[in-house]
This record gives C-alpha cells, sequence and structure tokens, in this order.
C-alpha cells in the first residue's frame, strides 16, 4: 500500500464477502472481491479502516473521507462560496443567526489565541496583604463561585509561595456573584501599556449611510485572555479555603482594560462595518436602501461570527440587539436617522431636584455637559449657576437660578436628532457670541452635527464682542 512506509497494519486483518459493485475513477465497474478490515497505527494512534478489493491495474486507494480520518487532507469551503450559500438562504434571522453559530454564543468560555503579560516596575517591593473575613451569609455562594471559576479554567489552587497576595472583592449581581481582586498594591507596581482606548467619536463618522444595527457583546470578556505563568502568579489572593490565582484577566487590575481592548482591536482586524467598544461589539449595515443595508448587514455579521468562531471568542445572547433600525450605544442612541440623545440621560435630568449646595450643583451641571453637542448656547444659559461655583462666592441662590435651570429642562426635552458627519460633504460652521459666552454649530448640508458652546472668563468678558 501507498502508506506502508508510515502505517502499520494489525496482524488480524482479515477479509469479509462483499456483494457491492465499485466504480473506479478510470470509469470501469468493477464487482467487489470482499471487505477487507483492519487496524493501522499511524503517527502514534490507531485507527480501524475498511478496504474493498477488486481485480484491477492500479495502485489501492484511500477514500476522502478516510483521508481526513487520518488526518492526511483537510476539506474546507472558500469564503466566497460560503457567502453564496449564505444569500441563497434570504435574509439573516435571530433564530438563524442563534442556530448555525450555536457554539459562539452558547459554547463554554475558552481562551482566546495568545497570552497576556503583566510588566511590573521592580522598584516597587512587592506587598502581601492580610486576609479579610468573608461574611457568613455569603460563604456558600462564594464558594460554589469559586469552584464554579476553578472547573471552569479560570482559577487554579497556589500552595507555593508568592511574593504578591491580594485580596478578593465580592460583587453582587442580579443573577450571580462576580469574584474580583484588590489589586491595590499591586496596580501600583504594574507598567500600562497607554493603548488608546476608542470613544464614540471615533465610531460615528463612519456611520453616514447606516441603516441598520446589531450589537452583541463578549461574555465574560476578561476570562477569556490567559494569563502567561508568572503574571497568574502575580494575581494570588486570599480566600477561606486557601489562596487561589487567576489563570485568566481578572477584573479589578488596572491594565486590564487596556489589554482587553487591544486584544480585541486584534481578533477583530481587517472586519469592515464592525465596531468594537470595550466588550461591546457593533455591527453596522449600510446603503441607500433598507435591501442594500440588509444585505451589507448580514454579509458583515456573519463574517464577525465566522472569525468569532475561528478565534474562540465567546458572546452572550442576554444583551443581543439583533437587526434593530436604533440601538443603544455607550450612553447614545444610534439610529438610521441619526444621533439622538438617550432618553433615561434626559429623564434624569428633568427629574433631578433643584441644586442645594455647590456638590449638587456641580453634579447637575456635569450630567448637563455630557449632553452639550445635542444643547445650543449651554454655557450661556449655565452662566448665573457657574458663578455660584466660583472660588469665593458665596451660596445664595436666587430667581435668576431658577430661570436657568427651567431653561436647561427646556431644552433638554427638545434635543434635536444630530446628522452623522460625513468626510466627504462640505462642512459649514455657524457661530454666535454673547456678553457671557461663545457658541458654534457644525452643519452638512444644512443640518446640525453638533453644537457647541463655552463660557467666557471674567476677563474675557470685558473684550469687544465686536471687532
Amino acid at each position: 500500500m501507498c502508506l506502508k512506509d508510515k502505517m502499520m497494519l494489525a496482524p488480524d486483518a482479515h477479509l469479509l464477502p462483499s456483494d457491492t459493485k465499485l466504480k473506479l475513477y478510470s470509469g470501469e465497474l468493477m464487482k467487489s472481491l470482499g471487505l477487507f478490515r483492519t487496524e493501522c497505527v499511524l503517527r502514534g494512534q490507531r485507527h480501524k479502516l475498511e478496504f474493498e478489493i477488486v481485480e484491477a491495474r492500479q495502485k489501492p486507494l484511500l477514500s476522502g473521507s478516510t483521508c481526513e480520518r487520518l488526518g492526511l487532507i483537510h476539506f474546507s469551503v472558500p469564503a466566497e462560496l460560503n457567502v453564496i450559500d449564505n444569500q441563497s438562504k434570504g435574509p439573516l434571522t435571530k433564530h438563524r443567526l442563534l442556530q448555525e453559530f450555536s457554539d459562539v454564543f452558547t459554547g463554554p468560555v475558552e481562551s482566546v489565541p495568545g497570552e497576556v503579560h503583566f510588566d511590573l516596575d521592580l522598584s516597587v517591593p512587592p506587598v502581601q496583604c492580610a486576609p479579610r473575613n468573608v461574611p457568613v451569609a455569603l460563604k456558600q455562594a462564594v464558594k460554589a463561585q469559586l469552584d464554579q471559576y476553578e472547573a471552569d479554567g479560570h482559577l487554579a489552587p497556589v500552595t507555593d509561595p508568592t511574593d504578591w497576595i491580594s485580596n478578593m472583592v465580592i460583587v453582587k449581581k442580579p443573577d450571580k456573584l462576580r469574584i474580583c481582586i484588590d489589586p491595590k498594591f499591586l496596580n501600583l507596581a504594574l507598567r500600562r501599556s497607554h493603548y488608546i482606548m476608542p470613544t464614540l467619536e471615533d465610531v460615528l463618522y463612519k456611520l453616514p449611510k447606516a441603516r441598520l444595527f446589531t450589537l452583541v457583546d463578549a461574555r465574560d470578556a476578561f476570562l477569556q485572555c490567559k494569563l502567561d505563568t508568572a503574571s497568574s502568579y502575580m494575581t494570588t489572593f486570599w480566600t477561606p479555603w486557601g489562596r487561589k490565582r487567576w489563570l485568566k484577566l481578572p477584573f479589578g487590575v488596572s491594565v486590564a482594560p487596556e489589554v482587553y481592548q487591544r486584544k480585541q482591536h486584534e481578533l477583530l482586524t481587517g472586519l469592515s462595518g464592525v465596531e468594537p467598544i470595550a466588550d461591546d461589539i457593533l455591527v453596522v449595515g449600510c446603503g441607500d436602501t433598507d435591501e442594500e443595508a440588509e444585505q451589507d448587514h448580514d454579509g458583515k455579521l456573519l463574517e464577525l461570527m465566522d472569525r468569532c468562531r475561528q478565534v474562540k471568542l465567546r458572546l452572550g445572547i442576554k444583551k443581543l440587539q439583533f437587526k434593530v433600525k436604533e440601538v443603544r450605544f455607550h450612553g447614545h442612541i444610534l439610529s438610521w436617522e441619526g444621533l439622538k440623545a438617550d432618553p433615561d440621560k434626559l429623564r434624569a435630568i428633568l427629574d433631578m431636584p433643584q441644586p442645594e449646595n455647590v456638590k449638587s450643583l456641580q453634579r447637575f451641571i456635569g450630567f448637563v455637559t455630557y449632553l452639550a453637542k445635542f444643547l445650543p448656547h449651554l454655557s450661556e444659559v449655565c452662566e448665573p449657576l457657574r458663578r455660584l461655583l466660583d472660588k469665593d462666592a458665596v451660596w445664595h441662590w436666587l430667581p435668576k437660578h431658577d430661570n436657568a435651570v427651567q431653561d436647561i429642562k427646556r431644552l433638554v426635552t427638545d434635543t434635536p436628532v444630530l446628522k452623522y458627519y460625513d468626510v466627504t460633504t462640505p462642512v459649514t460652521i455657524q457661530s454666535d457670541a454673547s456678553k457671557t459666552g461663545l457658541g458654534c454649530c457644525l452643519l452638512q448640508a444644512g443640518q446640525p452635527i453638533a453644537f457647541a458652546s463655552r463660557a467666557l472668563t471674567l476677563t474675557e468678558q470685558n473684550y469687544a464682542q465686536i471687532v
């Protein structure tokens, strides 16, 4: 046989009768003389094989399925054929998505490729914290969660001496307990990778023709990143049942968000229309019509699913928003019409009580400033309130302050829908100035992109408004 130099046949191989008629690759129809069953050893593994015996002048052949089982060949479907097959099935539905990619959404949390390494500042001495007590009422649930983490391969017991020992932190979620560590001293020694974290502004300019959205999130995101051995021992922490160390990236470590964001960008690089921020992944369908947008969206989403399967990135079902016209994304609403303010944020401002001291006023202005891009002339309206925050100002609430709060709430109830910035369209800037502030509006095709304003300092208020 052609593999006789690499394959060892078992001595008890035997011939069985067969009435099968075989068509050889030459096109000739031949009758089988018998069935030959045997065991072979290839690369240290045993395999059971079946051969049909025929009279023919050709070398013995192995079938494609047998070659694949022996690891001699590998069958794959080209990406373009997958696209054709997916298009032939019609528009993608949520049921089909969850069914075809059940391993991505419901499979066990594994490790994505590569290991995470922590760099230490060697000038910072290691610290071994004293253990803390766990409340008696939580001990049973904490023990169960630790055992589950250990069974899933996220934790391992430690018996060897370690330089670093942190304390355990228990975070109670609505449906589970989350075990974190309090690496207060370890964080002082960890050197940051200084990876730039993306923001919503990095996504908005890519959405001028967006019509359809899907939002997914990575399940137990940090726990999909494996630590190398040295870094794992740095995460050793106390429990009432002995010391444990994290095998995966733990919650609480100061460098974890930057490490995870870089890892996720590396895993999803090259995917068009896929925007990851933190553990959220946004898929955008763009087009001039709904049909074009749906076709564009389905292709991008299937490419994302294939990549997640390839790199073993597991996604959650609970927060899945599938094929929607508008989606909540990092404090805003992305829609086919444009960018909208989150109604929950607007409602929170409208329900805020009148500020009673400097702290509550700072909280109110800070919350409102978060939505400044939706509010024209905000700095001018806020001017009376800002004067109460001056260094030597005496707290004295007057009717003009009441009016300012009411004017702000009136602006909040009438927030516009902002158009997505398009790099190919000319920009118009409308600006204005008053005695107390500056304001402007960025426009494209007569529609607002964003509002901006700034309060003038006391010195700037003495400048002439007209030059």
